[in-house]
């Protein structure tokens, strides 16, 4: 539950910051340093460019390439933080394993990093910022389309649109998944703990058994569930 220690640190620094998909919702898409999911192109231009990696709570799972090249590059500097040790090294070697709760990691280093001069620009972040509005623009055109039979990028946009901004939303598999995850953060910011995958093997068909669950766990919240 880290969400606002994350953010206050990214912004501080002028950190880029990319989330899984389990993470969605971990740092606002409002946030000047949010970029998009692992999967998206903003993303996929900074994971191999970076020097420094921090890895927060993120199993490194099939969706980010586990951990590999050539999404990651071997000379990064990894440093892997999660509160269950079996997880720290399990998808790649790094360079630093910290066993930790991230919402304790995070208040600590954020401490550290307000000791330091705040930094007011990064080259680098603009970069990739400019490269998700390119990449939003690109979706728009397909997304806005009035085609008949409707495109699966309008379908999408029309259900996100028009879920409530504090909705659970439910992702199955399927290539409609894809499209979900590719706008899931464009047009309302979703709440920490509001997006759920089976993010493995199959995982087809569980967004039912999940928004029943979800529905059960939080009776007075949407539960909106795609799959196709």
């Amino acid at each position: 539950e880290g969400w606002e220690e994350l953010q206050e640190f990214a912004e501080y620094l002028k950190i880029p910051v990319m989330t899984s998909i389990m993470g969605v919702g971990t740092i606002s898409s409002k946030s000047e340093s949010f970029i998009g999911t692992t999967i998206n192109g903003p993303g996929l231009k900074a994971g191999p460019e970076a020097d420094v990696v921090l890895a927060l709570g993120c199993k490194f799972s099939y969706i980010m390439g586990h951990g590999s090249e050539p999404f990651w590059r071997n000379s990064q500097k990894m440093i892997q933080v999660d509160i269950d040790p079996g997880i720290i090294g399990r998808a790649k070697p790094i360079t630093l394993g910290v066993v930790s709760d991230c919402k304790q990691f995070l208040k600590q280093i954020l401490e550290k990093a307000k000791k330091t001069q705040k930094v007011e620009n990064r080259p680098w972040l603009d970069e990739l910022l400019d490269l998700r509005k390119t990449q939003m623009a690109g979706m728009m055109k397909k997304a806005t389309k009035d085609k008949i039979p409707i495109l699966p990028q309008r379908l999408v946009k029309d259900v996100l649109e028009f879920m409530d901004e504090d909705a659970v939303f439910i992702n199955d598999g399927g290539d409609i998944a894809c499209y979900a995850i590719e706008q899931i953060d464009y047009y309302k910011p979703r709440p920490p703990l509001s997006f759920l995958q089976a993010v493995g093997m199959g995982h087809l068909g569980t967004s039912v058994g999940y928004g029943i669950g979800a529905k059960l766990a939080k009776p007075d919240k949407q539960v909106i569930s795609i799959s196709g």
